[in-house]
């Protein structure tokens, strides 16, 4: 119970900092950090890519310039939508075509246009990029506190790359870990990747 206590005063004062950042930051390290993803080797040679939309009024690192390069490069976008009462994932295949619309906490969801994606074919996915609170330079991840990418990431191939995007500025000497944490495999900041 003392690592979940730790975890979560933690996690306050990281979504502190995040909040803190201004908008012109925002924006900035967030296009930074989405440059740096697209230019690694592991988004270059994956072909099926699943990322969330970013919840912007908690200033998620964004995945817009991600998502679009995705289409340019005729690659597979699998986009997350989150249950909350039931706490699970649920994966749809997206496209340029795609029409969103804005959830109660200003996430775009898929609305038109898009495919349930079959549980069975998660296999498939090359790349998953996860948002974060906070992280180490062990690749520990702090999201929320509820357990839906954790679920998520322990269901997927060993051969899936699990990357999370972060702002340096919520890079943590330590990250509590428990049990049921999921490591990543690198940490993308606007000023470096973590492997």
């Amino acid at each position: 119970m003392e690592t979940n206590s730790k975890k979560k005063e933690k996690r306050t004062k990281l979504l502190e900092i995040r909040r803190l950042l201004t908008n012109e930051q925002y924006s900035l390290l967030s296009e930074r950090i989405q440059n740096r993803l697209i230019h690694s080797d592991f988004f270059i040679k994956a072909k099926v890519v699943h990322l969330y939309r970013a919840m912007k009024q908690r200033k998620e690192a964004e995945t817009d310039t991600i998502i679009q390069t995705c289409y340019e490069q005729n690659k597979r976008v699998i986009v997350p939508v989150i249950y909350s009462k039931t706490g699970i994932l649920t994966h749809y295949e997206v496209t340029d075509a795609t029409e969103w619309k804005e959830n109660a906490w200003g996430v775009p969801e898929p609305s038109g246009n898009f495919r349930k994606l079959d549980s069975a074919l998660l296999h498939q996915i090359d790349l998953v990029v996860v948002p974060m609170v906070g992280g180490d330079r062990n690749k520990s991840r702090m999201g929320y506190g509820k357990g839906f990418y954790d679920r998520f990431l322990s269901e997927l191939s060993a051969k899936t790359t699990k990357a999370g995007l972060l702002f340096s500025c919520c890079m943590a000497t330590e990250i509590p870990a428990e049990p049921h944490d999921v490591p990543l495999d690198c940490i993308v900041t606007e000023n470096e990747l973590i492997r």
